[in-house]
């Protein structure tokens, strides 16, 4: 598997969720980022919107 595969599968997962979370687009990749990165996020909102 080449780096182009690898962004290729991302890029596949990133646009999954990205459909199943609907309006949540910024949210999906910056969890991935996050994710890929091996740090914590943390997502702070209104109440009653998780």
């Amino acid at each position: 598997m080449d780096a182009q595969d690898t962004a290729e599968k991302l890029r596949t997962i990133t646009g999954e969720l990205s459909e199943r979370f609907y309006e949540r687009d910024d949210v999906v990749r910056t969890l991935m980022v996050t994710l890929l990165a091996g740090q914590h996020s943390l997502l702070l909102g209104p109440p009653g919107t998780a």
